[in-house]
């Protein structure tokens, strides 16, 4: 069938082009030729030649502009300028296996060079050597030999044993092992994005292009976090700004501080430097993550607290009776259903290692793993039916996920009628009555997920006056079958 915006993005990802917000919505409408707002497969096929022509022509004028002979890259530093213009940011490692994989003179990487003896590396590419390297970096998905054997690995371990696919609930765990710590929506996001048909499953090949969305995702973020901070656009970052943007990105330890660096780092950083320093934050915390089953320091130092709060002896470990209240606490959805007793029985045999009937801090946290995810599971199931119920499509879904995570800060928060209301006024301006009538849909969909959480209708518990994305979800459902999007439409913002 023809592609949105959102499946063309996905398509140039999955074959490992590069693209910008911007450079995308330049494409689709170059290569929307009947002005449908959809590309059909004749359109993507030009829009492929768009990007290829588009690669030479930066590839073209980057040699041409060289003082070497032959208008050839001779340096390392040159080719990670040419590709970074480009769109292609990889590791030093990555580039250095993808020149060795695409015979341009680098042999026996991993004995001769380091990622610090760049500048020692002797090259001398021309625009067909450099069109080599690209499809060698794309093939690879931005992974070393020694990352891909990573992916494997966790692909393999949570899988189910007789298939070869890795479900939707099993993804979040593998993701999270592999460091990428998301919330619950970014990651049904992304999945989405690779999983087009909507099957809430992946093979091998399409987890690998997940796991490069995962970076991709977090590469963004580190360069937003640059930027924010580097508010006189100076294009260097200080001291203070580094440890700013750590904190914003979740990279400094349980006592605030920051990851170590090099004198030179902490004198200044541009968002290349910057952006090196997050990924070496990660990988070397990454350890310390699996150790803790993948919280991270920040969710850590609450579990923390809230142990500490509930072991009233002070003895380090939480008895049958305190270890209830606390989960009533952390989980008071939960705490109550019928259901859930027997398995916290069962989950706190599993994970009571010694047998002495109580938990540790180790203990506690392996326990709160194996509860959340049984609820990410649940709410992967929760997720599918409810758009089918509620007959969106899968692409549709989509779009109203991407909707609903730039609202929310990438799912950290939940959206109140205000976030909803100001998130229509940026493309119409509603009038008194479609600003009540979509009130009145956001009162309903609170009030039908407060029913189903207490089983009954019409609760007279309070209801949330905030919306998750499945709330959400179902207050697009009526704005869609009320025309409300077509009437707002038809009434354009003033200037």
């Amino acid at each position: 069938g023809d592609m949105s915006a959102g499946e063309l993005d996905s398509a140039l990802a999955w074959l490992g082009f590069p693209c910008s917000a911007e450079r995308l919505w330049l494409l689709y409408h170059q290569s929307d030729l009947n002005g449908n707002g959809v590309i059909s497969e004749s359109e993507f096929v030009i829009c492929l030649r768009h990007i290829q022509d588009s690669e030479l022509a930066s590839i073209r004028k980057f040699l041409a502009a060289q003082s070497t002979e032959g208008s050839r890259i001779a340096s390392m530093a040159e080719l990670e300028v040419l590709l970074g213009s480009l769109g292609y940011h990889t590791s030093h490692e990555v580039l250095l296996e993808a020149l060795q994989e695409a015979d341009l003179g680098i042999k026996d990487v991993s004995s001769r060079f380091g990622s610090s003896a760049l500048d020692m590396i002797k090259i001398s590419l021309g625009r067909d050597e450099v069109c080599s390297l690209l499809s060698v970096l794309r093939d690879r998905e931005g992974f070393t030999e020694a990352q891909m054997q990573e992916l494997r690995t966790a692909f393999h371990r949570h899988k189910a044993a007789a298939s070869e696919q890795i479900s939707a609930s099993a993804i979040h765990k593998s993701v999270r092992w592999l460091g990428h710590t998301f919330s619950f929506d970014v990651v049904q996001h992304l999945i989405a994005e690779v999983d087009v048909e909507g099957e809430q499953v992946l093979d091998f090949t399409m987890f690998v292009k997940l796991v490069r969305k995962c970076r991709d995702f977090e590469r963004k973020a580190a360069v937003a976090a640059f930027q924010k901070l580097d508010a006189e656009g100076k294009g260097i970052l200080d001291n203070r700004g580094q440890c700013m943007a750590f904190e914003i990105l979740g990279c400094t330890d349980m006592q605030g501080q920051p990851p170590a660096r090099s004198s030179k780092e902490v004198d200044g950083v541009d968002a290349q430097g910057f952006v090196y320093m997050v990924q070496r934050c990660k990988a070397e915390r990454l350890k310390s993550l699996r150790k803790h089953h993948g919280f991270t320091n920040s969710e850590l130092k609450e579990l923390q607290r809230m142990f500490r709060k509930f072991d009233k002896d002070g003895n380090g470990e939480l008895k049958r009776h305190e270890l209830a209240r606390l989960i009533e606490v952390m989980f008071p959805e939960h705490a109550h259903l019928p259901a859930f007793r027997p398995a916290l029985v069962k989950l706190l045999k599993d994970v009571d290692v010694d047998k002495s009937d109580s938990l540790d801090f180790m203990e506690f946290l392996s326990m709160i793993r194996k509860i959340t995810d049984e609820k990410d599971e649940h709410q992967c199931a929760v997720h599918a039916k409810t758009i089918e119920e509620l007959q969106f499509t899968h692409r549709e879904a989509n779009e109203f996920r991407y909707l609903f995570l730039a609202a929310s800060e990438d799912g950290s928060r939940k959206l109140s009628a205000a976030d909803i209301a100001d998130m229509f006024s940026r493309s119409f301006e509603l009038d008194d009555k479609q600003c009540h009538m979509l009130g009145r849909f956001f009162r309903e969909a609170a009030q039908r997920e407060s029913d189903l959480r207490n089983n009954t209708v019409g609760s007279q518990e309070p209801v949330d006056d905030e919306a998750d994305f499945l709330v959400f979800l179902h207050i697009m459902r009526m704005v869609v079958d009320a025309g409300l999007m077509q009437q707002a439409a038809e009434r354009p913002k003033s200037a």
